[in-house]
């Protein structure tokens, strides 16, 4: 549709006429692009980046695989729509130093035959290796067998668990399932950017599971995904195992606004057999610390694989499982995780059963020493919000530079959970939270417009509500606020 303007009424808003629609998109890559003839150049000092360009199988566990990889298939539809070949594939680089709230430029340059990288992580047959970490599967079973932190020269994974990493854990009310668990290693990923080791497999209930490790250069942490395609088979629940090696685990979570120590932050009596978890769970012991995130399953179990309490109310079947005490200190004698993926033993309010091609991602990384609230609160906020890319035409003439913050905090350790437009219309709001026990103070800047007044309003808005924290001044584009132990501030900035 266009809008137009009536001939007979040019002084009119006009009306909508139809019209032939010859794109789709906001954007389509030309074929040498999807090809990979193009040098990448940082604007932000013309350094050339190195990249890789990955096919998307039907069944990759990336997010929209089938969807992208069936669009990918088409050709120029009746002689001049786009050419959706690029759906089809991902391009992978490292950008390094990214502005705090910001954005970084990146151009593809054309040139005549596609790049030559030498690659930087290291893939055998059965392993895959980057300067932090090296992973190892089983060459006869495919299971995974070692990660190593290089840099602590140290194993993080469990030989003694009954269940690998990455591995499917299936219980029906009554029992626990077992079957054939072999898995078929798949071609994965290999070059300048990062590598990958893929592994496929089927389980009672779910007829193909698709799992894939990934090491990236210059980034501390591997990255995990699978995509499980589920059939009806109600009354099924299924974990995933992650079998760490620390010796005296010490547990610490986030929940809603809050960083919870299991038990000790707990109403006596209460079960914990799953906890919820928002960005991370840290576990900290024999002088290191391993920080866990899920992107899709925030549901999991902490120590062991736990009986999963549900309320016989809402139980299909009620297990004998279930009647057990509450959990003590001894739930959480070994570091492992187990991420609860489905639960369809129910019979009230939610399904006996469910279907389809499901995706979950998880990511973990390590540090020496016991890792405090604030920087699991940012390792664990970087890996639930990825960077988001968008491809576009050149630069055009702008304002904008190539590179900036839109927002950044200087100083203390509070994260940012939102910046927004007020309810009420009026200005900006900022909702800062300090996850630490210690009063922090810290100067927000702004990367754009001029701040003519600040002040703080509460949760809901209301200038006249409970405020809590301090404002300590402002200036053009900056403000100071102290914020108490484990609380929130609040701020309201009205630009000029």
């Amino acid at each position: 549709m266009a809008m137009v303007t009536d001939p007979d009424h040019p002084d009119q808003p006009g009306y909508l006429r139809g019209m032939a629609l010859t794109d789709r998109w906001h954007l389509h890559p030309p074929q040498e692009f999807v090809d990979g003839s193009f040098d990448l150049i940082d604007l932000r000092n013309g350094a050339t980046v190195d990249f890789q360009i990955v096919d998307i199988a039907v069944d990759a566990p990336v997010p929209y695989a089938p969807q992208r990889h069936g669009l990918a298939q088409g050709g120029k539809r009746y002689g001049f729509f786009e050419v959706p070949a690029g759906l089809g594939r991902d391009l992978h680089f490292v950008a390094p130093d990214l502005p705090a709230c910001g954005y970084a430029t990146f151009e593809l340059r054309p040139r005549q035959e596609r790049q030559a990288t030498s690659a930087t992580t290291s893939r055998s047959a059965s392993s895959i290796e980057s300067e932090y970490y090296r992973l190892q599967v089983d060459p006869d079973t495919g299971r995974v067998v070692s990660l190593i932190d290089i840099e602590a020269d140290r194993e993080l994974l469990d030989a003694e668990a009954p269940h690998g990493l990455g591995e499917i854990v299936l219980r029906t009310p009554e029992s626990m399932l077992d079957w054939d668990r072999t898995l078929i290693r798949r071609a994965g990923a290999d070059g300048a950017v990062y590598s990958t080791i893929e592994l496929a497999t089927s389980a009672p209930g779910h007829p193909h599971i698709v799992t894939a490790f990934s090491l990236h250069r210059g980034l501390k942490r591997l990255d995990m995904a699978l995509r499980i395609l589920k059939d009806p088979t109600p009354l099924l629940d299924v974990h995933l195992a992650f079998p760490f090696l620390l010796a005296d685990p010490a547990f610490r979570y986030e929940g809603v606004l809050c960083a919870l120590t299991p038990m000790a932050d707990f109403l006596p009596g209460a079960y914990w057999d799953q906890v919820t978890v928002r960005n991370w769970v840290r576990i900290g012991g024999s002088g290191i610390s391993l920080l866990w995130s899920s992107l899709d399953a925030p549901t999991c179990a902490l120590g062991q694989l736990t009986e999963g309490y549900t309320s016989p109310a809402h139980s299909c079947i009620v297990p004998e499982r279930i009647k057990h005490e509450p959990g003590d200190a001894g739930q959480v004698r070994r570091a492992w995780v187990y991420s609860l993926l489905c639960a369809n033993n129910l019979g009230t309010n939610f399904s006996v059963s469910q279907t389809g091609s499901l995706l979950f991602r998880y990511s973990l990384t390590t540090a020496a020493g016991e890792m405090g609230d604030a920087e699991a609160a940012r390792l664990g906020a970087d890996a639930m919000t990825p960077c988001q890319t968008i491809f576009t035409q050149p630069r055009r003439p702008g304002h904008l530079p190539l590179s900036s913050s839109m927002i950044a905090i200087e100083g203390g350790s509070p994260a940012l959970l939102c910046c927004k437009r007020a309810e009420d219309g009026q200005g900006l709001i900022l909702r800062l939270w300090n996850p630490t026990a210690e009063t922090t103070e810290s100067t927000v800047r702004l990367g754009f417009g001029t701040i003519e007044r600040v002040g703080l309003t509460a949760l809901a808005e209301d200038d006249d509500g409970q405020l809590t924290g301090e404002l300590l001044g402002h200036g053009r584009r900056a403000f100071t606020v102290r914020i108490g132990p484990r609380s929130i501030a609040t701020v309201r900035v009205i630009l000029e």
